[in-house]
């Protein structure tokens, strides 16, 4: 299904978001301290686990995994992942044994509330997406082209931990296919 969805969004495959590019996110390294405004909806802090806070951490995120994706609201390569992120938000959200266990969370960069509210409405987006104005989020992870998506666990001392760095999903996916040949 998923070779499907990128044979059909063929900009993961050869559009200018998927060039390799040096990030300061590697397998194995802390993932830099965001801090960002509590702009959730009573359903996405609970989704979260976040309390009704102004500014939150995503160290706060109640979750074994997260993936992170920083995204503009008017990239094309942004928009061409959301079916995806879609649908494995759904499979992630239909998995009892998941669900508690994986988060998802858009960073959008550079867009105001009033564009993520609306871009999660046109594109029927169910996870939490958070602006990030003034790029500071953006800014933490090396400011990467966007969509730039990010797979982190957290460790024994609850300090998210980088799994896979990539920009776009066919970097993301031939990065974790290559992690899983070894």
């Amino acid at each position: 299904m998923l070779l499907l969805l990128l044979i059909a969004f063929p900009g993961f495959l050869w559009g200018e978001a998927t060039k390799t590019q040096q990030t300061i996110l590697r397998p194995g390294a802390r993932f830099p301290r965001v801090s960002l405004f509590n702009h959730l909806a009573p359903e996405e802090r609970k989704y979260l686990g976040i309390v009704g806070k102004k500014i939150f951490s995503l160290a706060e995120i109640r979750s074994d995994l997260i993936l992170v994706e920083y995204l503009n609201t008017h990239c094309m390569h942004c928009i061409s992942s959301v079916p995806i992120l879609n649908e494995t938000y759904r499979s992630i959200e239909q998995n009892p044994e998941l669900r508690t266990k994986i988060k998802i969370i858009g960073i959008g960069v550079g867009s105001t509330p009033t564009e993520v509210e609306d871009f999660k409405k046109k594109y029927g987006i169910p996870y939490p997406i958070l602006p990030d104005t003034e790029f500071d989020a953006h800014k933490a992870v090396g400011e990467p082209r966007v969509p730039f998506l990010v797979v982190a666990r957290k460790d024994k001392g609850g300090r998210w931990i980088v799994v896979e760095a990539a920009l776009g999903l066919a970097e993301f996916m031939a990065a974790r296919s290559r992690s899983s040949e070894t």
